[in-house]
């Protein structure tokens, strides 16, 4: 009888050694430009793959974020056209485990970009 609970108990270790996996991700906080009073933020929340964008102030300017791989892939842009206290997400899926970083800038005037600041890393 014992040496069925041993037994038992050394199945039921090697399924728990046998489980995959999972990392946890790692979120990248709110990232400001660098403009003197900051007018847009972005985050990425690596639960759910949201990068998100605020654009804070009514200036003339939106918030556009890009979210890049470690060799500088892009992966996920968003953008918040104008100051209306709503924040804008891309919750496009991505590879688990990536190294991400993400840059936030204003924008007018369609491809120019300005008080762009990168990020510190994340994982995907």
């Amino acid at each position: 009888m014992r040496s069925s609970a041993v037994i038992a108990v050394a199945f039921a270790g090697l399924l728990i050694a046998a489980a995959p996996a999972h990392a946890a991700g790692k979120n990248i906080p709110y990232t400001y430009t660098i403009d003197d009073n900051p007018g847009g933020k972005a985050t990425f929340l690596w639960n759910g793959d949201d990068l998100v964008v605020c654009d804070d102030q009514t200036d003339g300017y939106g918030a556009i974020a890009t979210l890049y791989n470690s060799s500088g892939r892009v992966l996920k842009t968003v953008h918040d056209a104008g100051h209306d206290s709503t924040c804008y997400k891309n919750p496009d899926d991505i590879a688990d485990g990536l190294g991400v970083r993400l840059t936030v800038c204003l924008y007018k005037g369609g491809i120019y970009t300005y008080f762009c600041r990168t990020s510190v890393w994340g994982v995907s």
